[in-house]
């Protein structure tokens, strides 16, 4: 269940979804924009003791080129203090407007303590994603992206969406 309320330049949402063993997940977001920038957080909960909370703030560079800078942290037990149960991660991120449907994003970032694979063996590591999207219009999106990190990991990602 979710909901959001758009006053003029600010946007905030809420959502919560419960499952029939009693877990429930809440989450809490607010965004402004003002002329060139925008700026956003949010807060996550859940019924096992879990807590997350992001930041970002982005901006226009130029009318084709945006630049966003984020940071996230997520603890999976609450209850335990430095166990290794935080992580954190921050980024920075070019998106380019290639055409009118066009757009190519770059970024690069770190994942940081319990962000990471108990087996990682590293307090931190650095990655790259780079992507492109493609938005025809008519509220169809699509768009497919490879996050590479200094490990020898990698992730390719593909989404798509059509709303009516």
């Amino acid at each position: 269940i979710g909901g959001t309320l758009n006053f003029d330049a600010f946007r905030v949402r809420g959502a919560i979804a419960f499952d029939d063993t009693g877990y429930w997940n809440g989450l809490v977001s607010g965004e402004g924009t003002f002329d060139m920038f925008t700026l956003a957080a949010s807060a996550e909960f859940t019924s096992a003791d879990e807590f997350g909370a992001g930041a970002s703030a982005g901006f226009k560079a130029t009318d084709d080129i945006s630049i966003n800078l984020g940071f996230r942290y997520f603890d999976t037990d609450t209850t335990v203090s430095g166990l290794g149960t935080e992580g954190y991660q921050a980024a920075i991120q070019v998106v380019a407007a290639l055409t009118d449907t066009i757009s190519a994003s770059g970024a690069v970032g770190m994942y940081f303590d319990g962000g990471l694979p108990a087996n990682a063996g590293v307090d931190s590591v650095a990655y790259v994603d780079l992507g492109l999207s493609y938005n025809p219009g008519g509220g169809f999106t699509t768009g497919a992206s490879i996050e590479a990190n200094a490990l020898g990991g990698y992730r390719l990602n593909f989404n798509a969406s059509k709303s009516f």
